[in-house]
């Protein structure tokens, strides 16, 4: 019966009355329901929204495809709050007040709190113009998500996007395409004027990449679990494949941070390295004739996190194949 309603009619039921699982249930069973999913991107964004809340996707992106993948679930749902242009547009102008005015005159929005640059934060839901302060002073910022629920927050001094829902720093090194993108965007919105401060933000801007790394890196090492060296260029195009879908890297390769052969020393068999008597800290170099015997070479001396390696946990090492 429902391929005799007319198509307008047999939208309305569907899409506005149904829920995602039943609409994709009864694709299966009424052609038409069908006929309109295949020809439609719009109605899977629909489909995306119900689901997860997320109204934004990377460039390029199938939104059917998105609707079935379970990654797609990783990006920030509450992003969507800001994800159209007018509300970018309308957050810039926030900005431009705050950046462009006297800095004695912007502080927390806080009672009695008086808290300035550099530890503020912008409410980045349309329409507010709270600034908090951050919880390594009065905890103004997080105040306001608790009392408003607005989630997202940007960082005024170095432009970085937080949100307090997911409990994560948005368009990190490992984010989804599209969720960089859209900060991207934000970015560009904001950063727009060719002229100081906007310069200067711009430069603060591009360690922020950095800065996640080292957020990222500082977890793992809280964390009781094993941990792992791996050389920087694998790790630099690993990232590569996981945010923009290029082929993966090869087999990680470390020997760039150990020492040549002939630095190859003997173990003992309770574990550990011969320490040098005349010397406490230098070890005996040995050339190992038995190549069967338990052995391990020394990692180079000056060797720098983020420079010459990355830190990687064991989940990362089983999980996904590093």
């Amino acid at each position: 019966m429902l391929t005799l309603l007319p198509p307008e009619l047999l939208f309305l039921l569907a899409f506005e009355h149904l829920d995602h699982r039943s609409v994709v249930a009864l694709s299966h069973t009424c052609s038409s329901i069908r006929s309109l999913l295949v020809q439609s991107q719009s109605l899977w964004s629909k489909l995306v929204f119900q689901k997860t809340g997320i109204s934004y996707i990377h460039e390029g992106g199938d939104w059917r495809e998105a609707y079935f993948d379970s990654e797609f679930c990783s990006l920030c749902p509450h992003l969507s709050t800001i994800s159209n242009m007018d509300v970018m547009n309308e957050r810039a102008q926030m900005f431009f007040r705050l950046i462009e005015g006297p800095p004695e005159l912007v502080s927390c929005s806080g009672t009695d709190c008086g808290i300035k640059m550099p530890n503020l934060w912008l409410c980045c839901t349309p329409k507010c113009n709270t600034i908090g302060c951050s919880r390594a002073t009065n905890q103004h910022g997080l105040r306001h998500f608790e009392e408003s629920s607005h989630s997202i927050s940007m960082k005024i001094d170095t432009v970085e996007f937080w949100c307090y829902t997911c409990m994560k720093w948005l368009a990190s090194p490992t984010s989804l395409p599209a969720e960089r993108q859209l900060i991207q965007t934000l970015l560009s919105t904001f950063l727009a004027p060719n002229r100081e401060p906007y310069l200067s933000l711009r430069k603060e801007m591009s360690w922020n990449d950095q800065r996640n790394i080292e957020r990222e890196t500082l977890l793992l090492k809280s964390t009781d679990v094993d941990l792992y060296l791996v050389e920087i260029e694998f790790m630099n195009a690993w990232r590569a494949f996981m945010s923009t879908r290029v082929a993966p890297p090869s087999r990680i390769d470390n020997s760039k941070l150990l020492m040549e052969d002939a630095s190859v020393i003997e173990m003992e068999r309770g574990g550990g390295l011969e320490e040098d008597d005349d010397d406490e800290d230098s070890m005996k170099g040995v050339v190992l004739s038995n190549t069967s015997e338990k052995a391990v070479r020394l990692v180079r001396p000056n060797l720098l996190p983020f420079r010459d390696f990355m830190i990687v946990n064991k989940v990362c090492v089983n999980g996904f194949g590093i």
